[in-house]
């Protein structure tokens, strides 16, 4: 009987610590990005990714409610990824109908940008479609990396990084993602091979949104 119960206790215990290394985000085995080029911005390419599952996800079908996201991308250059080339960070909001059962996604600077309607995966890649980062000073040959970070914190959270009025929304992302997520809160970091403007595939007819 004792024997039994330890079993239990090891494998209660397994179980446990199982669900708490379930990702907030789903991605997939071997996920990378890449990106998409338009002549002048680059825009993040995830097919397997998906910021609208997990825990995120629960939280918005339960209540019906919205949920922030912050999101950066950053590019470097020639080897080396200790030194930023350039980076662009972003807001956007996330909503569901239960009615409907429908996503909206507003991106709302430095142009207000929204759409509803979408599915989960329409929104997932709409969202992505619209955060975009300059490729000025890189020339076509030369190689770049590009990070993509995200990170969805709970409402009780968000004061703390939208409520400090002498910061820019930019600089106080900055901060944010300088630092460690707590433990509510749901992050991801993504990152491409070295890649060259000259390999990408071009996109046009898209406007340009620089975050």
């Amino acid at each position: 009987m004792a024997q039994h119960a330890r079993e239990w206790r090891i494998s209660r215990r397994a179980w446990l610590t199982a669900g708490l290394a379930i990702p907030l985000f789903r991605a997939r085995a071997g996920t990378a990005i890449s990106a998409t080029f338009d002549g002048d911005n680059l825009y993040p390419l995830a097919p397997n990714f998906h910021f609208l599952s997990g825990k995120v996800l629960e939280r918005l079908r339960d209540s019906a409610d919205s949920q922030t996201f912050f999101s950066q991308v950053s590019l470097f250059v020639n080897g080396n990824t200790d030194v930023v080339f350039r980076r662009a960070t972003a807001r956007f909001v996330v909503s569901y109908s239960i009615w409907e059962e429908k996503f909206k996604v507003s991106i709302p600077a430095p142009i207000v940008t929204s759409k509803e309607g979408m599915s989960q995966n329409e929104a997932e890649h709409w969202t992505l479609e619209n955060l975009a980062i300059s490729a000025s000073g890189l020339a076509p040959d030369q190689p770049f990396k590009m990070r993509f970070e995200l990170r969805a914190p709970q409402q009780r959270d968000l004061t703390k990084i939208l409520g400090n009025h002498g910061l820019s929304l930019s600089d106080s992302l900055i901060i944010l993602f300088g630092q460690k997520p707590s433990a509510s809160e749901a992050a991801l970091t993504v990152e491409s091979a070295w890649i060259r403007l000259r390999d990408l595939p071009r996109i046009f007819g898209r406007a340009p949104r620089i975050g």
